[in-house]
Parts: C-alpha cells; sequence; structure tokens
C-alpha cells in the first residue's frame, strides 16, 4: 500500500513587499536656506538669478512645483552654473512625477558637484521610483563611499535590496540603518520582513518586537509578528499577537483568517474551521480562507463538504492550480481515480513544474494499479523535487512487490535520509531484512520504527512475527498484544498470534484467535488452513473439514488444505471423495510424489493394483528417492505375486532408511 501523506501546504505565504514595507521617501534638497541677495553682493545676472530661485523654491515649499520649474528655469538661462539649480530643478520634476526629466538634472548637477551625498541620493530615489534597481543601488552606494554614515542611504539600500530579492545585502544594509538610528521603526520593520523571507524567523520576531515597541498600535507590525512566531512554531505566542489584532479590529476577515491558521497549525481543526467560515461570512470570495477551509474539511474526513469549497474557488478562479490540486486530492480519496488524473493533469498544466502535483499523480496511478504509470510518474516527482520522501517510499514498495528487493532497499534508505523520522520506512527495511533471514537486522529496523512511533502498530506485530520465527514465542506474544491493544482490527495481528498458539499447542486459543482474523479478513485462506489444523488437533473434525472446504472455496489450488481434506475423508473410509481430492491435486501439480503416493495406497485398499501400481511407480520417480514410496511398492508387489520385485524395493527402502541416519 503506497504511502499516502497530506499533500504539502505552507500555512503563510511570502509577504508583499509592495504593502507590508514602509520606507520614507523624503527628497534631499542639500540647501539649509536660500539666502537672500543683497544688491552689492553680486552681479545683476546673479542677483535676479537668486530672486528667481528663492521665488521657485517658495512656490515648491506650497506643492506648485510646476511654476516652481518655471522659476527654476528662468534662474538657469540667467546663471548656467547657479550653485544647485539643478538639483532643485531635479526634486520639482521628482515631485511632479517627471522622474526622466528629474534624473537628468540630478545627473547635471553632480557633473557640477560630484562630492555632494544628497544629489547621488536624490538620484537613487528618481532610479527607485521607475524601479531601476540596479542604478539606485549604485547611487546608494556613491552615499556610503562619501559617507558612511548616511543612514538614508543604507535604509533605501535595503529597501532596493529587499524589491531585488537579494535578502542577504537587504539584511546588511538594514542592520547598518537601525545601527545608526534604532529610532525609526520603518528600518526595523523592513529588516524583520527580510529576516522573515530568509526564513530566519527568530531574528525576523526580534526586529519585529523593536519595530513594535516604537510603534506599539501599528497592526501591521501586529500581523508581520504574528506570522514570524507561527512560522518559528511558536503558535501559542502568535495567537495571542492576533487576539490583540481581532479586539481592535473585530470585523477584518484577513484576521480571522490568520487566526484559523494558527489553530490549523495546532491541529484544532473545528476551531480552525469556525475561523475561516467568519472570514468567509465577511469577505465570501476570501480565496485563501476558503482554501484552507477546504484543507481542514479534508482533515476531518469532511471530503464532499472540502470538494464544494475547491469548487467554489474554482467558479472564481478556474484555472487555480492549489483547488485543482485539492480537488484532485480529494478525488483520490474517495477512490475515484480516473476523475483524480483529471485534475491533477489540469493542475499540472497550469503552474510551473510541481514535484507534489506530481507525487500526487504517481499515487493516484499507483492506487489504480496502473504501475507502469506509476513508477514513471514518481520518477518524474523525484526529478522535479528530489527531497520528497514519500516519493522514494512509495517507488520502494512498488519495487519490493516486483521482488527488486535490493533497488527498494536503496529508496527506502533515501527516504530515511531525507526524513530521519520515518517509521514507515524503517519498518519496511524490517521487512525486508527479514525476507532475506537477516533476523538481527530486522529487529533492530522493527525497533527503530517503534522508537519513532510508539504506537506503530504493524511494526509490533511485525517483530513478533520475527520472534515467532526464531522461536521465541515470550517476546512474539509480547509484541503481538502489544499490536493488538493499538489496534484491535489488525488481522494480521491477530493471524500471527494464533499461529503462536498453534505451534505452541495451545490450540484452544489458537481456534480463538483464527476466528478473530477471520472475521476481520473472511477471505484470509492461511487463517482458514490454521483453524482447521486447529480444530482437527482437538478432534473436532467435522469443523476442521468445513475449514479446509472454506480454504478451497477461497483458492481452489490449495495442496494443503486438499491434503488435509483427503486426509479426513480416508480416516472416514470415504476413499472415492480422498482420490478426487489427490486427483485435484495431480491436475495442477503433476510431479507431486505424496500425491502420487497416496493415490497408490488408496487404490491399493481398493483392491485396484493396476491404478495402485501406475501412481506408486510414478511417485518412486525422481531426484530424491523416498523409502516408504519404495515400501508402499513393494508392498503392491508382494500383493500382486511379484516377490521378486517386491524384495528389489524393500531392499531399497533399507538402503534408504539406511544412508539418511
Amino acid at each position: 500500500m503506497p504511502f499516502c501523506p497530506k499533500f504539502s501546504d505552507k500555512l503563510l505565504g511570502s509577504l508583499f513587499l509592495r504593502k507590508g514595507l514602509k520606507m520614507k521617501r523624503s527628497i534631499v534638497f542639500g540647501l539649509a536656506a536660500i539666502s537672500i541677495w543683497f544688491c552689492f553682493s553680486s552681479a545683476v545676472a546673479g542677483q535676479k538669478a537668486a530672486f528667481y530661485v528663492n521665488l521657485g523654491f517658495s512656490y515648491y515649499k506650497s506643492g506648485k512645483y510646476q511654476i516652481a520649474v518655471e522659476q527654476f528655469e528662468k534662474a538657469l538661462t540667467l546663471d548656467k552654473n547657479y550653485r544647485n539649480i539643478h538639483a532643485l530643478l531635479g526634486s520639482a520634476f521628482l515631485q511632479m512625477g517627471s522622474t526622466d526629466k528629474a534624473i537628468a538634472a540630478y545627473k547635471a548637477q553632480i557633473q557640477l558637484t560630484p562630492k555632494i551625498a544628497d544629489y547621488h541620493y536624490n538620484l537613487g530615489l528618481a532610479y527607485q521610483k521607475i524601479q531601476s534597481y540596479d542604478e539606485a543601488i549604485q547611487a546608494f552606494k556613491v552615499v556610503i563611499a562619501i559617507d558612511e554614515n548616511a543612514v538614508k542611504a543604507h535604509r533605501n539600500l535595503g529597501y532596493v535590496f529587499l524589491m531585488q530579492q537579494q535578502l542577504a545585502e537587504a539584511v546588511q544594509s538594514l542592520k547598518k540603518a537601525v545601527a545608526l538610528d534604532a529610532t525609526s521603526w520603518n528600518d526595523w520593520y523592513n529588516l524583520g520582513v527580510a529576516y522573515y523571507l530568509q526564513e530566519e524567523y527568530a531574528d525576523a520576531v526580534l526586529s519585529y518586537l523593536k519595530a513594535l515597541e516604537l510603534q506599539p498600535q501599528n497592526s501591521e507590525i501586529q500581523t508581520a509578528l504574528a506570522k514570524a512566531y507561527l512560522r518559528e512554531g511558536h503558535t501559542d505566542a502568535a495567537l495571542d499577537q492576533y487576539q490583540t489584532l481581532r479586539k481592535s479590529q473585530p470585523f477584518d476577515p484577513e484576521i480571522r483568517y490568520e487566526i484559523g491558521l494558527v489553530f490549523r497549525q495546532q491541529g484544532l481543526c473545528p476551531e480552525a474551521i469556525a475561523e475561516f467560515q467568519w472570514a468567509l461570512k465577511q469577505e465570501p470570495d476570501h480565496i485563501r480562507a476558503r482554501i484552507q477551509l477546504a484543507k481542514c474539511l479534508m482533515d476531518t474526513g469532511q471530503t464532499d463538504a472540502a470538494m464544494a469549497a475547491y469548487g467554489h474557488v474554482l467558479e472564481l478562479e478556474p484555472d487555480a492550480v492549489e483547488p485543482l490540486l485539492g480537488m484532485g486530492v480529494a478525488l483520490i480519496k474517495k477512490g475515484e481515480y480516473e476523475k483524480a488524473v483529471a485534475y491533477l493533469l489540469r493542475a499540472k498544466s497550469r503552474g510551473p513544474e510541481s514535484g507534489e502535483i506530481q507525487f500526487q499523480l504517481a499515487l493516484c496511478y499507483d492506487l489504480a494499479n496502473m504501475r507502469l504509470q506509476a513508477v514513471d510518474a514518481y520518477q518524474e516527482s523525484i526529478r522535479i523535487d528530489p527531497t520528497l520522501p514519500e516519493a522514494y517510499f512509495n517507488l520502494a514498495v512498488i519495487y519490493n512487490g516486483e521482488g527488486r528487493q535490493a533497488d527498494a532497499e536503496k529508496l527506502y534508505q533515501k527516504s530515511i535520509s531525507l526524513k530521519p523520522d520515518f517509521a514507515e520506512a524503517y519498518n519496511n527495511m524490517g521487512t525486508i531484512f527479514n525476507d532475506r533471514g537477516e533476523v538481527q537486522k530486522a529487529l533492530e529496523a522493527f525497533a527503530q520504527a517503534i522508537s519513532l512511533k510508539p504506537d506503530f502498530a504493524e511494526a509490533h506485530n511485525n517483530m513478533g512475527s520475527v520472534y515467532r520465527k526464531t522461536g521465541d514465542f515470550e517476546r512474539a506474544l509480547a509484541e503481538i498484544r502489544q499490536a493488538i491493544g493499538i489496534s484491535d482490527n489488525l488481522y494480521q495481528a491477530h493471524y500471527n498470534m494464533a499461529a503462536v498458539f498453534e505451534e505452541t499447542k495451545t490450540y484452544q486459543e489458537a481456534v480463538k484467535a483464527y476466528r478473530k482474523t477471520i472475521k476481520l479478513a473472511p477471505n484470509h485462506e492461511d487463517a482458514h488452513l490454521g483453524l482447521g489444523n486447529a480444530l482437527q488437533a482437538l478432534d473436532q473434525t467435522a469443523e476442521a473439514t468445513e475449514s479446509y472446504r472454506a480454504v478451497l472455496i477461497i483458492n481452489d489450488h490449495n495442496v494443503q488444505a486438499r491434503f488435509k481434506l483427503a486426509g479426513i475423508l480416508t480416516s472416514q473410509k470415504k476413499n472415492d471423495e480422498a482420490i478426487k481430492q489427490y486427483q485435484a491435486i495431480l491436475a495442477s501439480e503433476p510431479e507431486n510424489r505424496d500425491a502420487l503416493n497416496n493415490l497408490g495406497i488408496l487404490y491399493f485398499h481398493e483392491k485396484s493394483y493396476n491404478e495402485a501400481f501406475q501412481y506408486l511407480s510414478k511417485a518412486v520417480q525422481g531426484d530424491s528417492p523416498r523409502d516408504y514410496i519404495h515400501n508402499n511398492l513393494g508392498m503392491l508387489y508382494t500383493e500382486m505375486g511379484m516377490h521378486e520385485e517386491a524384495r528389489a524395493e524393500f531392499e531399497k527402502a533399507i538402503h534408504l532408511e539406511d544412508s539418511t541416519q
């Protein structure tokens, strides 16, 4: 049976940078104040240019940027080298949204005054605004080269690195920013985002806490902190944060959705379902809440309700991969494999390569006994995502079923290397060792499985089975009883217990255990056979006969049952019926020497000597002579008056008996 884990899902998505990042985009002009020109201080042209600059600056401060630009340009026509004029133009253009003109103006200013950090900083802001991030990074780096303590440059550089997903660089820049100015909650928040995206959740928590100290009522920080707590595994702390948020924003569906995520991670599906339903009541088209609701419903066995939730999402977004995958998984659970394949193939075609989708497709083929397709699909899922332990495990199960134990063992070992607590893999390794007769290795593997999963009934049963084969019946019964205590419906454990009782001649207990096995697994062939043997040992011949006949209903070719049944019929002098049983054995195994011998004896007793000779003469042939068959043939020759032939057979029997001692 393939391993059928819940398909994996991440409870928290990536933070949306455009929403989550807080960045001051203040533009620095590089002027502490505008000087007022006196008529005696400069040439007339320079004096008039200064007037236009001051007038333009006044308009700029009033937010009238177009008029400000006009005044600055008038000043520029009077004095092309007027100090800071290009920077002033750049700032006005930037405020107007004329980014290209702003960039040209800042570049012109930098040519005149290349060592002033503020102009490079404003140029970086302009590039940042049009998402020319490489150029923005270069500009901010120039600022830092001029002034390594320019906190605003470190701050914006960190922001740009975040936008570029250069997370390590973002962390370094933002750490420098908060070292220079620890009072900016924006910088602490952005640093938290950078750590979060690097999956360094403990550091993210510390950064968000710093931001929250500076902005205690900021819901965005509280939300980010809760998410970081959740990913760090501190679900109680996450829940506390969300509960605080719910008090201040009781009707926010997003908060109820996030609380649902916490409950789901804690395994509290009923509570999670209630939160997701509340979020959907406020916002019926909240797709993420509906998907998580569907997953919780799946976890609680409400497959049809889960499919309805996934179906609602697909009505809104027909090509959404996650609900297509979810529908496929739900249909697998319902055993509707053809429909499941259709949904999974749709999911596969709608997005990038996904090892998880390919794994579910393989699992579907596997459960539908489409083994060739399953093998190909498992191999493909491993190619896409080599870190899926269940894919290696399920492929190993198939290989083991095909007799490829060496290949299966390697795959089980690979699954364990990826998932060291994979108890099922250790258990299956144990079965391979047991089949190879490596008893100690098998016991060690089963013990490891049990140490990882103490309530693993199958592993306890398997260990008991190994002890049974070694004759350690006391330990065998102890392990098997543990298995039954964990899972009373594990028919294999009841069968093994019955076999132990039979082997220790505790036949009454064996009968009870075999009957329990048959109740759980009515077509368990070996259990019916064992029950017949135990009943026969108790001289309950009629019931034993019925058990052997039950075996033959299940499997008409079971030779052991036919021998047992023929033996009972012979003891009851129902020779004709016994002969039919032996002939049925020979129909499937023409060279079965015991059946040939027994048929010869039955015909001998019936005085049908020709038929008896036909079977006994054939029975003595073969590579492994048997003394008792030669003796029986000698008796037949004697009865037929062929004494010389009889003596020859008796001598062969004596010789074979002597050679075995």
